[in-house]
């Protein structure tokens, strides 16, 4: 597993920035942030819809159950678009299953690596801010989604940081003349 993660240790830095930029645009624009995501979900689940429907027609064994997926996706898309209170919600709660599982699977992880390797301390913070961010969504739903998605950015900052120390640890652990000037 350590030689595994080793060789994508890159994928961890671009993964720590790309939160870290979320994070940044979170806090400043957490109502902005709120909208897109919602409204992305919205056409996500709209498009996809019209896409299974499509993809109905052209199926002649199973083409009503495509056509009874095409559609619920489609209203759901539409639900999103005119009901986007309760939509925050549940972005609110699918958020935090995400961060919870991610933070158990960060700190499942620390014990599938060898002893005292380097990036022992990085993982753990992930995975402890992953499962209190889970922790304080669930707990506290009804304090308001802006707020929720400045945590979440804070959040996000965090894991960035965290993710980039990690990947550069991994990087650390390849062997010398196996670095190309690809990975550098």
């Amino acid at each position: 597993m350590r030689k595994l993660l080793a060789e994508f240790w890159w994928a961890f830095l671009m993964r720590g920035i790309l939160a870290i930029i979320f994070g940044a645009a979170a806090i400043i624009w957490p109502g902005k942030t709120l909208e897109l995501l919602i409204f992305i979900i919205g056409v996500y689940f709209f498009a996809d819809g019209i896409v299974i429907i499509f993809t109905a027609f052209g199926n002649k064994e199973e083409w009503w159950m495509l056509l009874i997926e095409g559609i619920i996706s489609m209203l759901f898309g539409i639900v999103i678009f005119f009901l986007p209170g309760v939509t925050t919600l549940i972005l609110l709660y699918l958020i935090a299953m995400w961060a919870l599982f991610t933070g158990i699977f960060e700190l499942i992880t620390i014990f599938r690596l060898p002893r005292g390797h380097s990036g022992f301390y990085s993982l753990l913070i992930m995975g402890v801010l992953s499962v209190l961010l889970a922790i304080l969504l669930i707990a506290f739903p009804g304090k308001g989604a802006l707020a929720a998605i400045w945590l979440i950015g804070v959040y996000a900052i965090l894991f960035g940081i965290s993710t980039i120390i990690f990947g550069l640890k991994l990087r650390s652990w390849i062997e010398p003349s196996k670095v190309t000037e690809q990975q550098l």
